[in-house]
């Protein structure tokens, strides 16, 4: 067991994770049952490239796009993060924390200039630079460093 670290704290950490999960999950299933995925990913692809066969990469395309439709904001500057928490309210301690770390999270674009591996892709040297792989069913940022 950690030192500076009760089990308590770690089960609650554990369940704040849970809590973002459920509800970017419930905000995702919204997005696919209106179609907003499927539309973001025919704008992507018409006129330009055909839908990949394999299945890995189609769930990838498909978590990208939802990423874009969760951080994008609509005309009023809000995003559909933004929007979801305005109208929901935390239940519990756990879930009061998940919901802050979703109104602090961004969608950031990035550049790719290179790949050093399968899973593991560099982009241009910035202040903040982040690594991102993508894995087997999702895309996710792994770690994010400082440069210099």
């Amino acid at each position: 067991m950690p030192p500076d670290r009760t089990t308590d704290d770690i089960e609650a950490d554990f369940e704040i994770l849970e809590a973002i999960g459920a509800h970017v999950d419930g905000m995702i299933e919204g997005l696919a049952r209106g179609g907003a995925i499927q539309k973001t990913l025919r704008r992507w692809l018409i006129g330009h490239a055909e839908p990949p066969e394999d299945e890995d990469a189609q769930h990838c395309l498909m978590a990208m796009a939802a990423d874009l439709e969760l951080f994008t904001p609509s005309a009023s500057g809000r995003t559909m993060v933004d929007r979801y928490l305005h109208a929901n309210a935390p239940e519990t301690p756990e879930e009061r924390e998940a919901f802050q770390a979703l109104g602090t999270a961004q969608f950031r674009l990035v550049r790719i200039i290179d790949r050093e591996g399968p899973d593991l892709i560099r982009r241009p040297a910035h202040r903040h630079a982040t690594v991102s792989t993508c894995e087997r069913s999702a895309c996710r940022d792994l770690a994010t460093v400082r440069d210099g």
